[in-house]
């Protein structure tokens, strides 16, 4: 596999860098001409990041249009349920009568239904919800704001140009573009804040000004509410490093001083406040994350390798229950081994090298690599080996944990490229042209990665799920779909994701648990549709509830948006009873599928 990518990225480059070559070899000087004028006028601070955030929306927006991007991935179903939570006014939704037929990867049920993770990126979703109706709008706008942001801060350390260029590289990087810029669990916001970070770090250093460390703040802030891990690890060398400007010996005056601990007191203390009150909702305890809470509940497996897995955990549902116990744990055994811990980061590099970097960004690293050991250079490239050296001890490893670190890398890619281009060759123009030509390499680059994006096959049971919502959502009334799972179902691939608000919601999705114990979820949304859908049939088949002699005393518990009655509370409680004594209940580690599903079968011909 890893022979096989390299060598499709060498004969892309080959194909995308004679193509940069030829058209620079006939680039006109009055383009480059322009370029300078414009990058040196007065308003070039501002509008040049605004610019190069508008082309890379644009772009995004482009790409959806051909290609709509649809929801997968867990994480994915979180992160849009939070920001359904939050376009609807609310930070939390309160716990369903009927929660343990909901019960669903990376979502909290108890003590209030919410997604587990930070709220940075369903913040970003919801504004796109709220402002187009749309959380794709998000993406597009997720884009823009990075290279605008990575424009800002390269500004920061490099003339106005070289700032442009890096703009420019992370707006035309097509594998950024289709894994941040068109899935919902995003990476753009942990990138837009190590953008942030970096950024506002040397105009700290170099004018004092209040403005500045509140811009650094918010860095903090945004890393702090997307990926808290990997941004506390790439602020660290920022710390240390303002630690030893504003207090070493060459510190400078106190009044500067006292601007910038303010301002980032100020930001800082607004953020550990929202936090607090963020945590206090979801899970009442105002130092317990989200991410925590769900972790202790659910899942067995520690986040970091040199961790001990927790006790077993009792599940409600098999699927839940394969997945935290078999999978994951599967997962981390394997890691605790070197071998296949070196075979699992190795895998991760690989991943993210081709995400981030490919051969032409690789290339300038090399041409960069001497000018990297200077002092000026050092806290950028301590933002990416601390975020390397946080991750390796972690028991998963994503592209996404890299993101606070994608600003640092564009840093030194352009800095690889002024250093290719002040080479000694000798004619000064070859030089200007092999530079120019690796930039320009990027525009056929971007066509052929988001090409194969487009023309690859899209998931198909991303597809089913999203087709059959729309079908559902296009007849009258509303709907409850019991979803039916195979002993030996991809965990992968789960249909249980629902709204924030569920009894108000078009379509609700639930889990079958079989005979009489889906009789309570029946009665509650007694007055909906009620399909029973058969997810792992090729393809999958939904089709109408099988009909129920229903008592005609059966009580439907009355409800109004997220508020139940005591009587709905009393029925999520009988729910919960029956369930922990239904077939297909998992609450003992003793029990085989085989015999579960035994018995689901006598329940159903009882039934």
């Amino acid at each position: 596999m890893m022979a096989l990518l390299l060598l499709q990225h060498a004969a892309l480059f080959v194909m995308c860098f004679a193509f940069g070559l030829a058209v620079a070899a006939i680039l006109p000087r009055r383009l480059m001409t322009l370029v300078r004028r414009v990058t040196r006028s007065r308003s070039a601070p501002w509008t040049l990041p605004v610019s190069v955030g508008i082309l890379a929306s644009l772009l995004a927006s482009g790409i959806s249009f051909l290609r709509l991007p649809v929801p997968q991935v867990h994480d994915e179903f979180s992160y849009l349920l939070a920001a359904d939570t939050f376009a609807s006014g609310r930070l939390t939704n309160p716990p369903h009568p009927m929660w343990p037929y909901f019960e669903t990867f990376h979502v909290l049920q108890q003590p209030s239904y919410a997604s587990k993770y930070p709220p940075a990126q369903g913040a970003l979703l919801a504004l796109g919800k709220v402002v187009a109706g749309s959380p794709t709008v998000a993406l597009w706008l997720g884009m823009g704001l990075a290279a605008a942001a990575v424009t800002w801060a390269l500004r920061g350390w490099m003339p106005s140009r070289w700032s442009l260029l890096g703009g420019l590289l992370v707006a035309l990087h097509g594998n950024l573009h289709v894994l941040w810029g068109q899935t919902y669990w995003g990476g753009n916001v942990a990138f837009i804040g190590g953008a942030l970070l970096m950024g506002a770090y040397p105009r700290l250093v170099r004018h004092g000004h209040f403005r500045d460390a509140c811009w650094l703040g918010i860095g903090l802030m945004i890393l702090a509410n997307s990926r808290p891990y990997e941004g506390l690890a790439v602020s660290l060398p920022v710390a240390g490093a303002i630690l030893s400007r504003y207090f070493g010996p060459r510190r400078p005056p106190w009044a500067a001083t006292f601007r910038m601990a303010s301002a980032l007191g100020l930001t800082l203390g607004i953020t550990s406040f929202g936090m607090a009150y963020y945590n206090a909702r979801i899970t009442g305890q105002a130092g317990t994350l989200p991410y925590m809470a769900y972790e202790r509940m659910y899942s067995q497996t520690p986040l970091f390798l040199w961790q001990q897995p927790r006790p077993a955990v009792a599940h409600r549902n098999n699927i839940m229950r394969h997945f935290c116990s078999t999978f994951e744990r599967a997962a981390f055994a394997r890691q605790r081994t070197p071998s296949g811990y070196l075979k699992s980061k190795l895998h991760f590099l690989l991943i993210a090298w081709h995400y981030l970097l490919g051969i032409s960004w690789t290339l300038a690293l090399i041409f960069a690599s001497d000018l990297l050991v200077r002092r000026r250079w050092r806290l950028p490239i301590a933002m990416v080996l601390m975020s390397l050296l946080a991750v390796a001890g972690t028991t998963w490893s994503n592209t996404n944990y890299l993101a606070p670190t994608v600003a640092p890398l564009v840093l030194a890619v352009v800095l690889g490229i002024r250093r290719l281009r002040v080479l000694t060759w000798r004619r000064p123009a070859r030089r200007s042209t092999v530079a120019r030509g690796l930039v320009l390499s990027h525009v056929p680059a971007f066509i052929l990665f988001v090409s194969v994006y487009l023309a690859g096959p899209a998931s198909e049971f991303a597809l089913t799920r999203a087709r059959i919502l729309d079908d559902l959502g296009r007849t009258s009334g509303q709907h409850l779909v019991l979803v039916r799972y195979h002993p030996d179902h991809d965990v992968r691939c789960e249909w249980v994701y629902n709204d924030a608000d569920i009894d108000a919601a078009r379509v609700v999705w639930g889990r079958s648990f079989g005979g009489d114990a889906d009789r309570r979820l029946r009665e509650y949304f007694g007055d909906r549709r009620i399909w029973l859908l058969e997810a792992d049939e090729t393809p999958p088949r939904i089709r109408p509830y099988p009909s129920v002699a229903r008592p005609e005393s059966a009580h439907v518990a009355p409800r109004e948006g997220n508020r139940t009655t005591r009587r709905g509370a009393a029925d999520g409680a009988g729910c919960m009873h029956e369930l922990e004594h239904s077939a297909y209940c998992a609450t003992s580690p003793q029990r085989t599928d085989a015999s579960l599903q035994r018995q689901a079968k006598r329940a159903s011909s009882r039934d």
